[in-house]
Protein backbone atom coordinates (compact mmCIF):
# COMPACT_ATOMS: atom_id res chain seq x y z
CA UNK A 1 0.00 0.00 0.00
CA UNK A 2 2.80 2.43 0.91
CA UNK A 3 4.59 1.51 -2.30
CA UNK A 4 1.49 2.47 -4.31
CA UNK A 5 1.25 5.82 -2.51
CA UNK A 6 4.93 6.50 -3.15
CA UNK A 7 4.51 5.58 -6.83
CA UNK A 8 1.47 7.85 -7.10
CA UNK A 9 3.38 10.75 -5.53
CA UNK A 10 6.35 10.18 -7.84
CA UNK A 11 4.04 10.05 -10.87
CA UNK A 12 2.42 13.33 -9.79
CA UNK A 13 5.85 14.95 -9.41
CA UNK A 14 6.91 13.77 -12.88
CA UNK A 15 3.67 15.05 -14.46
CA UNK A 16 4.07 18.40 -12.64
CA UNK A 17 7.67 18.68 -13.89
CA UNK A 18 6.71 17.91 -17.51
CA UNK A 19 3.83 20.42 -17.46
CA UNK A 20 6.05 23.08 -15.93
CA UNK A 21 8.74 22.50 -18.56
CA UNK A 22 6.19 22.62 -21.41
CA UNK A 23 4.79 25.88 -19.99
CA UNK A 24 8.28 27.35 -20.00
CA UNK A 25 8.70 26.29 -23.64
CA UNK A 26 5.35 27.85 -24.56
CA UNK A 27 6.56 31.10 -22.95
CA UNK A 28 9.66 30.91 -25.15
CA UNK A 29 7.45 30.36 -28.22
CA UNK A 30 5.30 33.38 -27.30
CA UNK A 31 8.47 35.45 -26.91
CA UNK A 32 9.64 34.31 -30.36
CA UNK A 33 6.29 35.35 -31.83
CA UNK A 34 6.54 38.74 -30.13
CA UNK A 35 10.02 39.22 -31.61
CA UNK A 36 8.76 38.15 -35.05
CA UNK A 37 5.91 40.69 -34.81
CA UNK A 38 8.39 43.39 -33.75
CA UNK A 39 10.62 42.49 -36.71
CA UNK A 40 7.68 42.70 -39.14
CA UNK A 41 6.71 46.04 -37.61
CA UNK A 42 10.28 47.34 -37.85
CA UNK A 43 10.67 46.29 -41.50
CA UNK A 44 7.33 47.80 -42.47
CA UNK A 45 8.25 51.02 -40.66
CA UNK A 46 11.62 51.18 -42.40
CA UNK A 47 9.95 50.64 -45.78
CA UNK A 48 7.45 53.40 -44.99
CA UNK A 49 10.20 55.81 -43.90
CA UNK A 50 12.30 54.99 -46.98
CA UNK A 51 9.33 55.53 -49.30
CA UNK A 52 8.51 58.85 -47.60
CA UNK A 53 12.15 59.99 -47.85
CA UNK A 54 12.29 59.08 -51.55
CA UNK A 55 9.06 60.97 -52.17
CA UNK A 56 10.34 64.05 -50.31
CA UNK A 57 13.65 63.93 -52.17
CA UNK A 58 11.86 63.76 -55.52
CA UNK A 59 9.58 66.66 -54.53
CA UNK A 60 12.60 68.71 -53.43
CA UNK A 61 14.38 67.94 -56.69
CA UNK A 62 11.35 69.00 -58.72
CA UNK A 63 10.91 72.18 -56.64
CA UNK A 64 14.57 73.11 -57.11
CA UNK A 65 14.29 72.69 -60.89
CA UNK A 66 11.09 74.69 -61.37
CA UNK A 67 11.37 77.53 -58.87
CA UNK A 68 13.60 80.57 -59.42
CA UNK A 69 16.23 81.51 -56.86
CA UNK A 70 14.75 83.53 -53.96
CA UNK A 71 15.44 87.25 -54.07
CA UNK A 72 14.28 88.12 -50.56
CA UNK A 73 16.60 87.49 -47.62
CA UNK A 74 15.84 84.20 -45.89
CA UNK A 75 13.59 84.34 -42.85
CA UNK A 76 13.93 82.01 -39.89
CA UNK A 77 11.91 78.85 -40.43
CA UNK A 78 9.89 78.17 -37.30
CA UNK A 79 7.80 75.02 -37.49
CA UNK A 80 5.83 72.71 -35.27
CA UNK A 81 7.23 69.26 -34.84
CA UNK A 82 5.97 66.87 -37.49
CA UNK A 83 3.22 64.63 -36.21
CA UNK A 84 3.95 60.95 -35.91
CA UNK A 85 2.25 59.24 -38.80
CA UNK A 86 1.21 55.67 -38.19
CA UNK A 87 1.34 53.48 -41.23
CA UNK A 88 -2.17 52.07 -41.58
CA UNK A 89 -0.97 48.82 -43.16
CA UNK A 90 1.50 48.24 -40.36
CA UNK A 91 -1.14 48.94 -37.72
CA UNK A 92 -3.62 46.64 -39.49
CA UNK A 93 -1.07 43.80 -39.63
CA UNK A 94 -0.27 44.22 -35.94
CA UNK A 95 -3.96 43.96 -35.05
CA UNK A 96 -4.38 40.96 -37.34
CA UNK A 97 -1.38 39.08 -35.91
CA UNK A 98 -2.52 39.81 -32.36
CA UNK A 99 -5.99 38.44 -33.20
CA UNK A 100 -4.50 35.37 -34.89
CA UNK A 101 -2.25 34.70 -31.92
CA UNK A 102 -5.33 34.19 -29.75
CA UNK A 103 -7.29 32.15 -32.34
CA UNK A 104 -4.60 30.14 -34.15
CA UNK A 105 -5.94 26.87 -32.74
CA UNK A 106 -9.51 27.48 -33.92
CA UNK A 107 -10.08 25.11 -36.84
CA UNK A 108 -13.36 26.91 -37.66
CA UNK A 109 -11.74 30.33 -38.00
CA UNK A 110 -13.19 32.07 -41.06
CA UNK A 111 -11.65 34.71 -43.31
CA UNK A 112 -14.66 36.92 -42.53
CA UNK A 113 -13.64 36.88 -38.86
CA UNK A 114 -10.12 37.98 -39.78
CA UNK A 115 -11.56 40.83 -41.86
CA UNK A 116 -13.85 41.86 -39.00
CA UNK A 117 -10.91 41.85 -36.58
CA UNK A 118 -9.30 44.62 -38.63
CA UNK A 119 -12.58 46.41 -39.48
CA UNK A 120 -12.61 45.57 -43.18
CA UNK A 121 -14.97 43.91 -45.58
CA UNK A 122 -13.99 40.51 -46.95
CA UNK A 123 -13.15 41.79 -50.45
CA UNK A 124 -11.08 44.76 -49.27
CA UNK A 125 -9.33 42.53 -46.72
CA UNK A 126 -8.50 39.96 -49.40
CA UNK A 127 -6.97 42.62 -51.65
CA UNK A 128 -5.02 44.22 -48.78
CA UNK A 129 -3.51 40.91 -47.60
CA UNK A 130 -2.70 39.88 -51.17
CA UNK A 131 -0.90 43.21 -51.71
CA UNK A 132 1.00 43.14 -48.39
CA UNK A 133 2.10 39.51 -48.14
CA UNK A 134 1.71 38.25 -51.71
CA UNK A 135 -0.76 35.47 -50.91
CA UNK A 136 -4.44 34.97 -50.21
CA UNK A 137 -5.71 35.29 -46.61
CA UNK A 138 -6.31 31.53 -46.38
CA UNK A 139 -2.74 30.78 -47.55
CA UNK A 140 -1.40 33.40 -45.11
CA UNK A 141 -3.38 31.82 -42.26
CA UNK A 142 -2.10 28.35 -43.22
CA UNK A 143 1.49 29.65 -43.30
CA UNK A 144 1.16 31.20 -39.82
CA UNK A 145 -0.33 27.95 -38.50
CA UNK A 146 2.56 25.98 -39.96
CA UNK A 147 5.10 28.44 -38.50
CA UNK A 148 3.54 27.93 -35.06
CA UNK A 149 3.63 24.17 -35.68
CA UNK A 150 7.35 24.38 -36.49
CA UNK A 151 7.96 26.10 -33.15
CA UNK A 152 5.92 23.50 -31.27
CA UNK A 153 7.60 20.58 -33.03
CA UNK A 154 11.07 21.95 -32.31
CA UNK A 155 10.41 23.03 -28.71
CA UNK A 156 7.89 20.62 -27.21
CA UNK A 157 7.27 16.92 -26.83
CA UNK A 158 3.67 17.14 -27.98
CA UNK A 159 2.61 14.48 -30.49
CA UNK A 160 2.17 15.58 -34.08
CA UNK A 161 -1.59 15.06 -33.82
CA UNK A 162 -1.74 17.28 -30.73
CA UNK A 163 0.27 19.94 -32.56
CA UNK A 164 -1.99 19.69 -35.61
CA UNK A 165 -5.06 20.31 -33.43
CA UNK A 166 -3.27 23.05 -31.45
CA UNK A 167 -2.61 25.06 -34.61
CA UNK A 168 -6.10 24.66 -36.10
CA UNK A 169 -5.89 21.61 -38.34
CA UNK A 170 -8.73 19.11 -37.86
CA UNK A 171 -7.00 16.33 -39.80
CA UNK A 172 -3.46 15.28 -38.80
CA UNK A 173 -2.85 13.68 -42.22
CA UNK A 174 -3.71 16.93 -44.01
CA UNK A 175 -1.50 18.78 -41.50
CA UNK A 176 1.43 16.48 -42.36
CA UNK A 177 0.83 17.00 -46.10
CA UNK A 178 0.76 20.82 -45.69
CA UNK A 179 3.77 20.76 -43.37
CA UNK A 180 5.85 18.79 -45.85
CA UNK A 181 4.80 21.09 -48.69
CA UNK A 182 5.80 24.17 -46.64
CA UNK A 183 9.08 22.90 -45.15
CA UNK A 184 10.14 20.08 -47.46
CA UNK A 185 10.20 17.74 -44.45
CA UNK A 186 7.73 15.63 -42.54
CA UNK A 187 7.10 16.71 -38.93
CA UNK A 188 9.26 13.85 -37.61
CA UNK A 189 12.14 14.79 -39.94
CA UNK A 190 11.79 18.41 -38.84
CA UNK A 191 11.87 17.42 -35.15
CA UNK A 192 14.93 15.23 -35.70
CA UNK A 193 16.74 18.04 -37.51
CA UNK A 194 15.79 20.57 -34.82
CA UNK A 195 17.08 18.32 -32.05
CA UNK A 196 20.34 17.50 -33.82
CA UNK A 197 21.06 21.19 -34.43
CA UNK A 198 20.72 22.06 -30.71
Amino acid sequence: MIVLIILAVLAAIVVFYILRRDNARMSEINEQQRRTLEEITRVMHEQSVAAQAAKEAEEARLNNQSSPAPTAPPTPDYRLESPTIVDEDQEMMQRLLKFLDTRIGDENLKIEELAEAVNMGRTVFYGKIKALVGMSPSDFLRRLRLQRAQELIANSRMSFSQIAFAVGFSDPKYFTKCFKKETGMTPSEFRSKAHTSE
